[in-house]
């Protein structure tokens, strides 16, 4: 026997990232029909087309704000991967070093 509660994560999900003013509605009448006898793939497959939809219809009312966000994202990514990669290069040159500063003072103690 199945249970009578739908998927709380998807659920919670949509809760969470559904950006209708009827985000209410559409969760209770998923619920319903959930308790009709829709299956829980049924019902994870409305919530995340519900998200999805949502996503797509904001980017879309606000496709400026959404090019800067992936602009702002794009330049902090590259920044990052930048910053890491001379860390690294700097951090594997300045063990390269200490090791060579070690061998000489071990050389220079055993002769």
């Amino acid at each position: 026997m199945r249970s009578t509660r739908p998927p709380a994560v998807a659920k919670w999900l949509l809760q969470q990232f559904g950006c209708s003013p009827s985000n209410a509605a559409i969760i209770g009448d998923m619920d319903e029909r959930y308790r009709q006898g829709r299956s829980r793939g049924w019902y994870w497959m409305e919530a995340l087309t519900a998200i999805v939809g949502a996503f797509l219809k904001e980017v879309s009312t606000h496709k400026v704000a959404a090019v800067c966000a992936l602009l702002v994202g794009w330049t902090v990514k590259v920044a990052w991967l930048y910053i890491s990669m001379v860390t690294y290069i700097l951090a594997f040159r300045s063990w390269l070093l200490v090791l060579l500063i070690v061998s000489v003072v071990v050389c220079a103690l055993s002769a």
